[in-house]
């Protein structure tokens, strides 16, 4: 559940997301424990490398930071779990 401080920043940050953007953002923001680029790939049926320069886009725009580095168990790697400020 997206909490109400959230929905506001978003609301305000909306006009200045790309379309791709913003999708990656609500679906971050779906998360709250943090998502990893390769899960957003996932759900978003997204090329990773097209979530990669989103999620880096989000981060220089400081809305998105690092939630926590984790263990994927699919690829047997750490991963960047990603949440919004």
């Amino acid at each position: 559940m997206i909490q109400q401080t959230s929905i506001l920043s978003y609301t305000e940050l909306k006009p200045k997301l790309g379309e791709k953007q913003e999708t990656v953002y609500k679906e971050i923001a779906n998360h709250p424990k943090g998502v990893s680029n390769r899960e957003l790939s996932l759900k978003l049926n997204l090329p990773i490398n097209s979530i990669t320069g989103r999620t880096n886009e989000l981060v220089k725009k400081l809305l998105v930071t690092i939630k926590k580095v984790d263990y994927d168990p699919i690829t047997h790697r750490k991963v960047i779990k990603w949440t919004i400020f």
